[in-house]
């Protein structure tokens, strides 16, 4: 379920769609597209969810890599300024104010930059 702009329309119609189910993934990016996770967290937890929040880090040079060699990403989001002050602003925001204690839910944090997708589902999967 992604709840990621501009997927964000869509978002009613997903919930309901995803509450039929036993196991949901929720997916945003950045703490940016999600002001009031209360809004929508309070479904999942009338419906008893376990809800966890996975902080996937990496180092900057790792994110201008993977994002480079994004075949999909536009060539303006493959830029090395753009990705390190994405990647700044990102971390002083969860600093500041850290997703999982504005929606009370468990946090998982994993440092990715030596890890493949495979490895990084695999290490969330056994966690949860």
């Amino acid at each position: 379920m992604d709840i990621t702009h501009p997927h964000e329309v869509n978002f009613n119609q997903n919930l309901e769609e995803c509450l039929r189910y036993r196991t949901v993934v929720g997916m945003f990016y950045g703490n940016c597209h999600t002001t009031d996770p209360a809004k929508w967290l309070g479904e999942f937890r009338s419906h008893d969810y376990r809800i966890l929040s996975v902080i996937l880090y990496a180092n900057k040079e790792v994110c201008f890599e993977r994002c480079n060699n994004d075949r999909g990403r536009p060539s303006i989001n493959k830029q090395r300024d753009r990705i390190y002050e994405y990647h700044d602003d990102f971390y002083q925001r969860e600093s500041e104010n850290p997703f999982h204690k504005a929606a009370n839910v468990e946090e998982i944090k994993i440092e990715t930059a030596n890890m493949s997708q495979v490895e990084i589902a695999k290490d969330v999967l056994e966690r949860f």
